[in-house]
């Protein structure tokens, strides 16, 4: 969806992946895969296409990793920071099973691509349990973002 747009372009960044997790909810129904309901939750902002592209490719590999390795709700939550940066936070409700946990932080391909597309628009990452200590959550925020224990608490609630 975004291939075609000036990477200085602005995407509604909640539009774009309510769009996006609506795929994927769509592919796991036509496929017969266990049905997850995938929640975008948060603030509407506008982010440069340079920016919102690779946040897609982010979004992309944690949904699929919560599909594969994690159970109940998904939620991709969206806030905008103090410094007009953004903090989005990828989890699931249910258990999170022995391999989702030795992935989570660890070496796997698709944490290093995470990690490298990240630190392409100067972003940073934190995994960590979800609310209430179950499942996986991992949140991406931009630069400036002054500390992660901030951002927690602009998640929970």
């Amino acid at each position: 969806r975004l291939n075609f747009l000036d990477p200085a372009a602005m995407v509604p960044l909640k539009g774009f992946l309510d769009e996006l997790c609506c795929d994927f909810s769509t592919m796991l129904s036509a496929d017969n895969v266990m049905r997850r309901p995938i929640a975008v939750e948060g603030t509407d902002m506008d982010l440069p296409a340079a920016i919102a592209g690779p946040l897609g490719f982010i979004a992309c590999e944690l949904i699929t990793n919560a599909i594969k390795h994690g159970d109940g709700r998904i939620t991709v939550g969206i806030a905008r920071t103090s410094n007009a940066g953004y903090a989005l936070s990828f989890s699931n409700d249910g258990a999170m099973s022995a391999k989702a946990g030795g992935d989570a932080g660890g070496g796997g391909l698709g944490m290093t691509i995470i990690e490298r597309l990240a630190r392409q628009i100067g972003a940073g990452i934190s995994v960590d349990r979800g609310v209430g200590d179950e499942g996986v959550r991992v949140c991406v925020f931009s630069a400036g973002f002054a500390s992660e224990a901030k951002y927690r608490g602009e998640f929970r609630q």
